[in-house]
């Protein structure tokens, strides 16, 4: 022992407490986990939802200030009516009947601009055909999860 300092023996509830300290670290790092998990959703929402109709915003406010003028209003061509409320004879009716509808729609756009290879959409479309005959033969469950797990495998979320 030096002298003048005082001699430190470990008392009996020290362990208690470094293991309260390391049970509270790890509930600290479960929930900033758990927060960074949820930041990451809102982030995703916000890249699909939010950002494009917050850029079209700025750029059309943009726009119509650099040429010092009211700009008219966008006219937007009409989308293509893939199917009715109900569904068709095609898809089928009800839930699966319109995702499967949605999911034709987005994929034949995607191919026709260049978002996607063309093999991957002769990938996806027996998936597609798959559902839509499990949702015409009225098993609409299997029909969503063929779909959910298409649009999983290749990106579609």
């Amino acid at each position: 022992m030096s002298p003048g300092l005082p001699e430190f023996a470990p008392s009996t509830g020290s362990h208690a407490v470094c293991t309260l300290r390391a049970a509270l670290h790890k509930k600290l790092v479960s929930l900033f986990v758990k927060m960074l998990s949820g930041f990451w959703n809102l982030c995703m929402i916000l890249r699909r939802l939010v950002l494009p109709a917050l850029i079209t915003a700025l750029a059309g406010g943009l726009a119509a200030c650099v040429s010092g003028q009211e700009s008219p209003a966008p006219v937007m061509p009409p989308l293509a009516q893939t199917t009715d409320v109900n569904g068709d004879a095609a898809t089928g009716s009800g839930a699966c009947g319109l995702q499967v509808a949605r999911l034709r729609r987005i994929l034949a756009q995607d191919r026709e601009m260049g978002h996607i290879n063309e093999s991957v959409y002769r990938r996806m479309a027996p998936g597609v055909e798959q559902a839509a005959a499990k949702c015409r033969a009225g098993d609409q469950n299997g029909a969503l999860a063929i779909l959910a797990n298409l649009k999983r495998k290749n990106g579609y979320y």
